[in-house]
């Protein structure tokens, strides 16, 4: 058995005695007290305090008469007691405090540390004599909002597609509000002018169908109409999502001996692996640009980030030869998926030198074409005699000719058939 030290038996047999003197062994209303001389200054009162603060139940009262009455005081709560004239029975936050217009007339009750548990009705019955009368103190306690369970901010990976639901289950007195907020990216905040966009309200946030760009820091904000501290609690999202490619450059074309790159963009998160894919050629990232140009590698693979979860990856292929041509696919993967893309290098043949013909002369009355395609008056003096075998030589020139019709435009049907009728009458 628990043993009682001294001064609280003093104390409970002091308590007991007090309690015998009162009729029936429980404190009467006040409205049923006739005190003429003795009154509380007020006997109602409601008292507010913060959770884990001090706060003071008052309890003081006048006596109007020239001698000085024996007067106990014990407070109680639930009808239970928690302290006899200035001593407490079993709660070492509890004190009574005696200051004011006559010590011996103030009893007000101070707690420590209070507890949203000693929140409720408490009684300050005084006694002197067989007369005595209570006092009501209400006290509330004001609690400052809190976020129920794991304080510590949440790492979430959704993936894209999903639906999700964020709780902020958030507490207090009076009950406190809860604000959704979405952060906004530092480096657009500026930009924006504030550094988060309100998005719900309620203990509970729910994302349907999510997508990459629910991607980034929720923060729940509880907070009450008291101006008390407020209570927060951030969500930390990631998003997954396949992996998407798009080609920069899908059709280059060089000639052989030179170099020539092909370039693709590449986003998805997570990306596992990422490469360029030449006749079942794989060709994985070496590096940086700059190892790119100081090797002499013939297939150069390097990467650049632009931000996020995106990639450009470029391949860089050397002294073309004829193997070198074709198509080239640049591919990722994921956990998630597979995608590839092609781009096509094509080669550029040297230009072959063009054959110009002239077109025949247009002939004039009176010449005749040679097998040297050199006209010749024919009405000319020295050249009427002509030897049958030149006018054979020009009727088979004019017959070629002739023949070609349907091959040279630049020379009109009719001019051939004129040249084949004087040719007929010599």
């Amino acid at each position: 058995m628990a043993r009682m030290s001294c001064h609280r038996q003093a104390a409970a047999t002091a308590l007991l005695s007090f309690l015998l003197s009162i009729p029936g062994c429980s404190p009467v209303s006040p409205d049923t007290v006739s005190a003429p001389k003795t009154f509380f200054a007020s006997r109602e009162e409601l008292v507010e305090g913060t959770l884990s603060e001090t706060v003071i139940l008052p309890c003081t009262f006048v006596v109007e008469q020239q001698t000085q009455p024996e007067i106990n005081v014990i407070w109680q709560k639930d009808k239970k007691t928690l302290t006899f004239n200035k001593q407490f029975v079993d709660d070492s936050r509890l004190k009574i405090v005696s200051t004011g217009i006559k010590a011996s007339n103030r009893f007000d009750l101070q707690i420590s540390e209070i507890r949203a548990s000693d929140e409720g009705l408490y009684r300050c019955i005084a006694s002197f004599g067989n007369k005595f009368f209570v006092k009501n103190v209400t006290l509330l306690v004001t609690v400052p909002p809190y976020i129920k369970g794991r304080q510590t901010d949440q790492q979430m990976t959704l993936t894209e597609g999903d639906s999700s639901v964020l709780e902020c289950l958030a507490g207090g007195r009076p009950e406190p509000t809860v604000v959704w907020y979405k952060l906004v990216e530092p480096s657009l905040v500026k930009e924006m002018n504030r550094d988060k966009i309100p998005v719900g309200e309620g203990q509970r946030y729910s994302i349907s169908n999510v997508t990459r760009q629910c991607q980034g820091t929720f923060i729940c904000i509880a907070s009450n109409d008291k101006m008390l501290p407020s209570a927060s609690k951030r969500f930390n999202i990631t998003v997954q999502y396949k992996p998407a490619v798009s080609i920069v450059n899908e059709e280059i074309s060089q000639r052989r001996g030179l170099s020539t790159m092909v370039m693709c963009v590449i986003t998805g998160n997570p990306l596992q692996e990422f490469y360029w894919e030449h006749r079942s050629l794989m060709f994985r990232p070496s590096g940086s640009g700059s190892s790119c140009e100081s090797s002499s590698l013939k297939h150069c693979v390097y990467l650049s980030r632009p931000g996020g979860s995106v990639i450009r990856m470029d391949l860089l292929i050397r002294n073309l030869t004829a193997a070198d041509f074709g198509q080239y696919f640049c591919v990722a993967r994921s956990k998630l998926g597979t995608d590839r893309k092609a781009a096509s290098v094509l080669e550029v043949e040297d230009a072959q030198p063009e054959i110009t013909r002239e077109p025949p002369q247009r002939p004039v009355s009176g010449q005749v074409l040679t097998g040297s395609d050199r006209a010749t008056d024919a009405t000319a003096p020295g050249n009427r005699h002509a030897t049958g075998s030149t006018l054979q030589g020009a009727k088979g020139s004019a017959r070629s000719a002739g023949a070609g019709l349907g091959g040279r435009s630049l020379v009109s049907t009719a001019s051939w058939l004129l040249l084949l009728l004087l040719l007929s009458n010599l």
